[in-house]
């Protein structure tokens, strides 16, 4: 169990997203490399960031938020 973990229990549902999106750390880092991810990756890596996303918001005071879009 991580440390974020032992703060917050429900990080544990987020692990496969996060295993997911470790990869595109440095797998697409450079413009000219010729790898590209198929639409499916990016769409699988997308869900996964937004899931993760939506769940910090849930953990944090709204006086952490970002504002909204206009």
């Amino acid at each position: 169990m991580s440390a974020a973990q032992r703060l917050e229990p429900g990080l544990a549902s987020l692990a496969e997203a996060g295993d997911t999106l470790t990869p595109y750390a440095t797998m697409y880092r450079y413009p000219d490399d010729p790898l590209e991810p198929e639409r499916e990756q990016v769409e699988e890596a997308l869900a996964a960031a937004s899931n993760i996303y939506r769940f910090v918001l849930t953990v944090l005071p709204a006086e952490a938020h970002p504002p909204r879009a206009r």
